[in-house]
């Protein structure tokens, strides 16, 4: 990761962003990141690190993902909020449609229970159009 591939996306193929990510590593920190400046890379600081030209930062932090608790890479935006995982976007979907449906259900009980009081008063709900 640090020698001949190293210099090979620096040299020759000039990729701006080399990324090594070794979750179990003691000795250096598990995620770096280098940027590519004057032909060589740089290591950045920072979790998450900043890539401006793509609009992101990538960052490590403990999470679920694919139901395996574990240290995990993600994305985040500019303000260094992580962006969630497609799991993460189903299941806040999923949560925010039972929360929907459970408001849904309570608004046509309230409409039930003011029916029946119009009806007890004496006055046709259908005629207050």
């Amino acid at each position: 990761e640090y020698n001949i591939k190293k210099e090979f996306y620096a040299k020759e193929l000039g990729i701006l962003y080399y990324v090594v990510y070794s979750p179990l590593r003691r000795k250096k920190s598990p995620l770096e990141v280098y940027r590519l400046v004057d032909g060589e890379y740089i290591l950045m600081s920072g979790n998450p690190v900043w890539l401006p030209e793509i609009g992101l930062g990538i960052g490590r932090e403990r999470g679920i993902y694919q139901g395996i608790v574990r240290e995990w890479l993600y994305w985040y935006d500019e303000e260094g909020q992580r962006l969630l995982t497609p799991e993460e976007r189903i299941r806040e979907a999923e949560e925010r449609t039972a929360f929907e449906e459970q408001r849904r259900v309570e608004a046509e009980q309230k409409v039930k229970i003011l029916i029946e009081r119009l009806n007890a008063l004496g006055v046709d709900p259908e005629s207050l159009d």
